[in-house]
C-alpha cells in the first residue's frame, strides 16, 4: 500500500511540475548556464553580495561582468577576461569615463569594450587583399 501511495504522489508531484506555467515558462539550460564558474558567480551575486554590500565602482558590477564574459567566451577566456577585469578595477587610472547611475557613480567598462582584441578583425570592403594597407 505505501509503494502504491509513494508512486501516486511522485506521478502527482511530477504532473503538476510539468504542467506548471512557471515551469513551462522557464528557459531551458544551455551550455553557458551549466558552467561551473557561471554557477559561482550565481551564488555569489544571490547569497554572498546582498550581505557584503556592493563593492565594485564599474559598470556593469564585476559579477555581471564575469557572468557576461563566461557565457559569451567559455569558461577559460570567461575568466581570464574576468580576473583581468578584476586586477584593473582597483586600479584608479582604469577609472574613466563616469557615469551617475542610480545616485551612485560608477565608471563604465563594459565587455564590449575589452574583448576586441578576441574578434576577427573583418576586412575592409574596399581592400584589395590581404596586403592591402
Amino acid at each position: 500500500m505505501r509503494a502504491q501511495t509513494f508512486d501516486i504522489l511522485c506521478a502527482l508531484s511530477l504532473w503538476l511540475l510539468t504542467s506548471s506555467p512557471l515551469m513551462a515558462a522557464a528557459p531551458a539550460p544551455n551550455d553557458a548556464t551549466l558552467n561551473p564558474l557561471d554557477q559561482a558567480v550565481g551564488f555569489f551575486q544571490t547569497y554572498v553580495s546582498p550581505i557584503d554590500g556592493p563593492r565594485c565602482q564599474m559598470d556593469p558590477t564585476c559579477s555581471t561582468y564575469a557572468r557576461q564574459a563566461l557565457r559569451k567566451h567559455g569558461m577559460w577566456m570567461g575568466l581570464f577576461i574576468a580576473v583581468d577585469r578584476l586586477l584593473r578595477e582597483i586600479d584608479p587610472l582604469e577609472r574613466h569615463q563616469p557615469i551617475l547611475k542610480s545616485g551612485v557613480l560608477r565608471y563604465a567598462d563594459p565587455l564590449s569594450a575589452n574583448d576586441v582584441w578576441l574578434n576577427p578583425v573583418e576586412p575592409s570592403p574596399f581592400s584589395t587583399g590581404p596586403d592591402d594597407p
